[in-house]
């Protein structure tokens, strides 16, 4: 039979409530982006976002708000965003997500994977 010690045996329950702990912020952000996927499927006949609004735009339309994240790309041509908006259900994969590309202030495609 294998003795284990007190420490071993406390640092393993260390790491075990550490996961736990990750585990259960990681599913508190997803539920935060799913209602935030929820709203802006809410937004029926209001103005969205749209090819050619600025940033600040897009920030204050209906539904969209304030993305979950921003990647930020600088190139000799300028400055390119990616909005990272939250995941929302689906019955193929289970999750999705959004992004509006922007160059230099201005919304030039939307992807959504919904």
């Amino acid at each position: 039979m294998r003795k284990f010690t007190i420490a071993a045996i406390a640092a393993l329950l260390a790491s075990i409530a550490t996961a736990a702990f990750a585990e259960t912020k990681w599913v508190e952000q997803n539920e935060k982006a799913i209602k935030a996927g929820a709203s802006r499927k809410n937004c029926t006949g209001q103005p969205g976002a749209a090819i050619g609004m600025t940033k600040e735009q897009v920030l204050s339309s209906c539904g969209w708000g304030k993305p979950s994240h921003i990647n930020t790309t600088i190139t000799a041509g300028g400055t390119r965003e990616q909005l990272v908006y939250g995941l929302c259900n689906t019955r193929k994969s289970g999750l999705c997500r959004s992004y509006i590309y922007l160059t230099n202030g201005v919304v030039t495609a939307i992807q959504s994977s919904d």
